[in-house]
């Protein structure tokens, strides 16, 4: 139990109020689970449920879950092989090398809307996908990126409950 829709991850939301706004969860009366892995909507819009990559050609991202944003076709790994139990897991933001070049499967569909899923047959293969331009992309080799960009995604700010605001409980 995430708790939703009283928390929003690991905060809680004032249903009675704007629910565009959050605060810390209570530290008492909780009994939903604090998610692995949290993202704002400030950050991303949906996100597209990925996979744990398996794929032996793949050693850089094995044991890494893999998801991405549906509109901006952003992807992200989720390092899960050493995790501490209890401690959320901050995403990273992976970026797609064609030809030498990094890009945005934005920029390579021609189109802000990425549409992207992600797929994973049988042998373990991971997939990019794009409704948008209907493309499917085999996910073939990693490499690091000297200067990657600081995209990954930020944790939003808490905001206190003013006094005498509606509660949710």
């Amino acid at each position: 139990d995430y708790g939703w829709p009283a928390y929003e991850g690991s905060f809680e939301a004032d249903l009675n109020a704007r629910q565009n706004l959050v605060f810390p969860k209570p530290t008492e009366g909780r009994k939903a689970t604090d998610p692995l892995i949290q993202l704002d909507h400030d950050e991303m819009h949906a996100i597209a449920g990925g996979y744990v990559c398996y794929d032996e050609n793949l050693p850089k991202l094995k044991g890494a879950y893999l998801f991405g944003d549906i509109v901006s076709g952003r992807l992200f790994m989720a390092n899960l092989t050493n995790h501490e139990s209890g401690t959320p897991v901050i995403p990273l933001e992976l970026s797609l090398i064609i030809d030498g070049e990094e890009r945005t499967i934005s920029e390579i569909v021609e189109d802000r809307r990425a549409d992207l899923r992600l797929g994973q047959d049988a042998q373990n293969n991971l997939y990019i996908m794009s409704k948008t331009s209907g493309c499917i992309w085999k996910v073939i080799g990693t490499q690091e990126i000297e200067n990657p960009k600081d995209t990954a995604p930020k944790p939003r700010p808490r905001r206190e409950r003013p006094t005498g605001a509606p509660g949710y409980f």
